[in-house]
């Protein structure tokens, strides 16, 4: 039981990190296509 809460555990952390990287990168395409209005 304890190996799969651990797996579980592992499995959430790796969904942030993806959905972090999603928002990121869709941030970051937004921006792109935003970019005329602002330069970073």
């Amino acid at each position: 039981m304890n190996a799969l809460s651990s797996d579980l555990q592992d499995f959430k952390a790796i969904e942030q990190q993806d959905a972090a990287e999603l928002s990121k990168s869709m941030r970051e395409g937004c921006l792109s296509v935003d970019r005329s209005d602002d330069s970073e």
